[in-house]
C-alpha cells in the first residue's frame, strides 16, 4: 500500500514526510495525534514480501524494540497490522523519530571529524552496544554502519535501524549486514556480539578516511591502520583491535572495548623492552626498571677503580706533605692524581645512577610525580620530584657529553623533560626505539591536556 502525505495510519498517525525506502520497506515521518509527538513509521506490505524470512525479521525487530529501553535508541511507540481494501496486509513499526543526520550524510556533506570527535562517537555507540549485548538473551544489531548512526543537533548519538537484529538464543544463519562493514564471520551467517564491534571499527575507519574496509588493501584481510591514517598510537592500536578479522583477536565484548578507551590499558612497547606504560584518558603511568650492570660496564668500572687506586697513594702522600706545611708542593703532586681519582669516583657514581635507578613517572591533568629509586646491596634510596602538568613544555631526545677518566669524550643519550624551570632526565642508556616510543607517548598526552 502506497501512502501519501497527509494519510492517516491506524486512526492516529498522520504522515508528514517520506524519509526513505529500502528493498521491501518504506519509512515515513508522521505526527502522533494522540500524543502530539513526531514519530517514524516503517511500513511493510505482504504483497512486497518475497520470502517468509523477511516477515520473520520484521516481526523480530518489532518484538525487540518493544523491550529496549535506552536513551540512545528511539523509543518504541506501537506495532500495527492493517488490512487494506485490496486484500493486502500492512505491518507498521512506530518509533520515536530520531531527528538529525546520519554520519554517512554528514560525511557526504564534507564533514571532517577530528580524532577526538570520532572517539566520542565510538564511546557513545559502545555504550549502546554494551546495553543490547548484555540483555537476556543478547541482541546483535548486525548492521552497524554510518547510515544507522544519527548525530542530533545537540551532538547526541542515536543508533537506529534494528531490522537486521538477531536474538542470540534464536540464532539463525541468514547473511545480514552491509558489505564493507560486515565482520568476516557474518559472511558465513555466524554473527556474534563482537561482529558489531567490527562494524563500529569499520564505521570509525570511514569517518576518518571516507572509505570503508572494502576499499583498503588488506593482506590476509587485516588492515594496517597505522600505515593508512595518522592517529595517536593508542587510538590506532584500539582501532586495529576492533578490526581484527579473527573473533578471538578482537575485544571480547563492547565493555572491554569501551574500557580500552576510557580506562587503563597497556600500550604496546618496543620488542624486548621491560618498560611498562599504562595510559587512560586522564592519566599516564610509566615505570622504567633499572637496566643493571652489563659485563662490559662492569669491566669499565673495574678499570676505573683500578686506575683510581693507583693514583690513591699519590693523593695520600700529597695530604701528608700538606700537613707538614708544604701546601704548594702538595697541590702540585695532587693535581693529576687527584683529577684521575675524582673523575674515577664520578664515573662509578654516574654508572651506578644510570644502571641502578628505577623511575616511576605519573601524570594526570593537574600534576606529575617523578619518583627515582635506587636499591644497592640491600640499601634503598628514594627521591621524589613533582610539578604541574600544565607547565610541561616538551620532552625530547638529548645528547650530553662528559669527559671520562682519561679525558675521552663519552656520550649519554637521554630523554629531557622540561617544565620551564627544571629539567628531568629519563631513560638514560635505553635504546633509541625505547626513547622514541616514550617521547611520542608523553608528548601526545601533554598535547591533549594543553
Amino acid at each position: 500500500m502506497k501512502h501519501q502525505i497527509g494519510d492517516i495510519i491506524g486512526d492516529r498517525f498522520r504522515i508528514t514526510e517520506k524519509l526513505g525506502e529500502g528493498n521491501v520497506t518504506t519509512t515515513f515521518a508522521a505526527i502522533d495525534e494522540a500524543q502530539d509527538q513526531t514519530v517514524a513509521i516503517k511500513s511493510l506490505s505482504f504483497s512486497d514480501v518475497k520470502d517468509w524470512k523477511t516477515l520473520e525479521l520484521f516481526e523480530r525487530e518489532a518484538k525487540t524494540l518493544k523491550q529496549l529501553d535506552h536513551p540512545q535508541i528511539p523509543n518504541y511507540v506501537d506495532y500495527l497490522q492493517i488490512d487494506t481494501p485490496n486484500g493486502d496486509r500492512e505491518l507498521c513499526i512506530v518509533q520515536e523519530l530520531a531527528e538529525g543526520k546520519s554520519l554517512h550524510q554528514l560525511k557526504c556533506e564534507g564533514w571532517q571529524p577530528s580524532e577526538a570527535e570520532v572517539k566520542s562517537i565510538a564511546e557513545e555507540v559502545l555504550n549502546v552496544l554494551s546495553y543490547i549485548h548484555n540483555l537476556k538473551p543478547p541482541i546483535i544489531h548486525r548492521d552497524i554502519k554510518p547510515h544507522n548512526i544519527i548525530r542530533q543537533k545537540n551532538g547526541k548519538i542515536v543508533l537506529v535501524d534494528f531490522d537486521a537484529i538477531q536474538d542470540r538464543l534464536l540464532g539463525g544463519t541468514t547473511i545480514v549486514g552491509t558489505y564493507g562493514y560486515m565482520a568476516p564471520e557474518q559472511y558465513q551467517g555466524r554473527a556474534q556480539p563482537t561482529s558489531d564491534l567490527y562494524g563500529l571499527g569499520a564505521t570509525v575507519l570511514y569517518l576518518l578516511t571516507g572509505k570503508d574496509t572494502a576499499q583498503f588493501f588488506q593482506e590476509k584481510s587485516k588492515i594496517d591502520v597505522s600505515s593508512e591514517i595518522s592517529l595517536s598510537p593508542t587510538f590506532a592500536n584500539w582501532l586495529e583491535g576492533m578490526l581484527e578479522p579473527a573473533i578471538k583477536n578482537r575485544f571480547n565484548n563492547a565493555q572491554d572495548a569501551l574500557e580500552a578507551m576510557q580506562a587503563s590499558y597497556e600500550v604496546a612497547r618496543p620488542f624486548n623492552s621491560d618498560i611498562t606504560l599504562k595510559r587512560t584518558k586522564n592519566s599516564l603511568d610509566i615505570v622504567i626498571p633499572p637496566t643493571g650492570i652489563t659485563l662490559l660496564n662492569l669491566m669499565k668500572i673495574g678499570m676505573v677503580i683500578l686506575i683510581s687506586f693507583v693514583s690513591f697513594p699519590f693523593v695520600v702522600k700529597a695530604i701528608l706533605i700538606a700537613i707538614d706545611g708544604a701546601v704548594i708542593l702538595a697541590l702540585l703532586i695532587l693535581f693529576f692524581p687527584g683529577l684521575f681519582f675524582l673523575n674515577g669516583i664520578h664515573f662509578v657514581a654516574q654508572r651506578i645512577n644510570w644502571h641502578f635507578r628505577k623511575i616511576i613517572l605519573s601524570f594526570n591533568h593537574n600534576n606529575f610525580i617523578l619518583q627515582e629509586e635506587w636499591r644497592i646491596l640491600g640499601f634503598k634510596y628514594t627521591k621524589y620530584q613533582e610539578g604541574k602538568t600544565s607547565n610541561l613544555k616538551y620532552i625530547k631526545n638529548t645528547e650530553e657529553y662528559y669527559f671520562n677518566y682519561n679525558n675521552n669524550i663519552i656520550k649519554n643519550n637521554s630523554l629531557m623533560l622540561n617544565n620551564g624551570m627544571q629539567v628531568f632526565y629519563l631513560a638514560t642508556c635505553r635504546s633509541y626505539l625505547e626513547r622514541k616510543w616514550l617521547k611520542e607517548q608523553i608528548n601526545d598526552f601533554i598535547s591533549n591536556i594543553n
